[in-house]
């Protein structure tokens, strides 16, 4: 079958362009260092753990015994996620590392999207498809691109399994692998052939028949508990659209926020580069970590200006109602933190400000869906249930984003880092929603009154 030959294809090239794109920077960086103490295999073998770590594995780090809890790691030339650890304890073989650089893993879902959309238009359907038929096709599709790209990811879990500072464990990694092959190529293949309404036949299964179930006989009990003007026409692109926009204003705003901190904190992140990598190839280095970091400290800056903040350990908070830090990792992104005194320090006025971009996340909503709203004519208790979906929607996003872009850099007090997930999407939902819903009724009262006023 075409298709399945060109899924299988289009996942093996996937897999090994993303490989690549980490292979490449640390190769480079081996052959212009003075640590080749690893060698080339050393520097490949990184890279898979790396590769496989933006997919959401777990890699394990090998510690020596006998380190003092303070003592710091050498950052070695080519730079690993193995951070200085601060209060591991003594005598520790291993740690887990878990924080995913979400910059690469948004390359390589792209690069899966690619591959999936070039497998989906390999399909050829006749003019009166069965659904059967069409549901086998679209799944046929969707499993030859992941069978590709798993077939490259055992081969760099096996060489990511050996031994080395970093390592993955074999069959949890192919798990992760496969969970993001498989997101990354349905959406490619849905992409290429269109909704998939022939596998979505059961009307409880269909968002029309959610959003307006008294159209459905088999729903009809169910929607008559409502009328039907309280329910919104053909909403969900409308929905998309909106908790899109009110997702990018909350991340847009987090990377205003981060990128104002560590212009105020830029000797002290400077400072830190030359303290961690002392020569240019190390600083390169680092700087290509940190780039392949910053999505993440953008969710966690956006995570501040929601409220509930993040950690960097046991007992610690970065927070505008509060800042207690003890001892952290040392890495230039974080010097754009606050170091308070031994009480918990309460934001300034530039940190209350951030407190700005959730209204402006509301804002983003209420424009795009109260224009909708006004084009097809909702009921005002449609367009307050539209907004509040779209709220739903944003939180879930949200929190799926905090949940991805946490983790663990050690044991004990540095076992889990990051913005806790279900807070931060209950307040982005919050936010939004207390802005939104009033926001899109005056936006769809505004643009009817001004299209009832063009009629005239």
């Amino acid at each position: 079958m075409a298709a399945v030959r060109v899924g299988l294809t289009a996942g093996a090239a996937a897999a090994l362009a993303g490989l690549l794109l980490v292979a490449v920077p640390l190769l480079t960086l081996w052959i212009v260092s003075p640590y080749v103490q690893d060698g080339a295999k050393g520097s490949l073998r990184l890279a898979s753990c790396l590769w496989l770590l933006a997919h959401g594995a777990d890699l394990v780090r090998a510690t020596p015994t006998g380190v003092a809890a303070t003592s710091a790691v050498p950052m070695p030339a080519i730079p690993t996620p193995a951070l200085p650890t601060p209060g591991e304890v003594p005598g520790t073989a291993t740690a887990p590392v878990g924080v995913v650089p979400l910059l690469l893993t948004a390359a390589i879902v792209v690069l899966l999207f690619r591959a999936g959309r070039r497998a989906g238009r390999s399909l050829r359907f006749p003019a009166v498809p069965a659904p059967a038929a069409v549901a086998r096709a679209l799944t046929t599709a969707v499993l030859a691109v992941c069978g590709g790209y798993t077939a490259v990811a055992a081969g760099v879990a096996a060489l990511a399994a050996g031994d080395g500072m970093l390592r993955a464990r074999p069959l949890p990694a192919l798990a992760a692998v496969l969970v993001v092959a498989a997101a990354g190529a349905a959406a490619g293949v849905r992409s290429a052939t269109g909704p998939w309404g022939a596998l979505l036949r059961h009307p409880a299964l269909r968002l029309r028949a959610l959003l307006r179930p008294y159209e459905e006989p088999s729903l009809r009990p169910a929607g008559g508990l409502l009328p039907g003007w309280a329910f919104p026409v053909a909403a969900g692109a409308a929905l998309l659209r909106a908790a899109a926009a009110a997702c990018a204003a909350l991340l847009g705003g987090g990377a205003v926020v981060l990128g104002c901190a560590l212009v105020l904190h830029g000797n002290a992140a400077g400072r830190t580069v030359l303290a961690l990598a002392p020569d240019a190839p190390g600083q390169a280095g680092l700087l290509l970590l940190c780039l392949a970091l910053y999505p993440d400290a953008v969710v966690w800056a956006a995570s501040y200006a929601l409220g509930p903040g993040f950690t960097l350990g046991l007992g610690s908070t970065v927070a505008p109602y509060g800042t207690a830090l003890g001892d952290t990792p040392v890495f230039p992104l974080l010097a754009a933190l606050p170091h308070p005194a031994t009480t918990p320090a309460v934001a300034g006025p530039l940190g209350w400000s951030a407190l700005a971009v959730p209204a402006l996340a509301g804002v983003a909503l209420a424009a795009v869906l109260g224009r909708a709203a006004a084009g097809a004519r909702w009921h005002p208790v449609a367009t307050a249930v539209a907004a509040v979906c779209a709220a739903l929607l944003t939180g879930a996003v949200v929190a799926l984003c905090a949940a991805a872009s946490g983790g663990a850099l050690g044991v004990d007090r540095l076992a889990s880092l990051g913005p806790p997930a279900w807070r931060t999407g209950a307040a982005a939902a919050a936010w939004t929603a207390a802005v939104g819903v009033p926001g899109v009724l005056l936006t769809r009262f505004a643009l009817r009154g001004r299209a009832r006023a063009s009629r005239r």
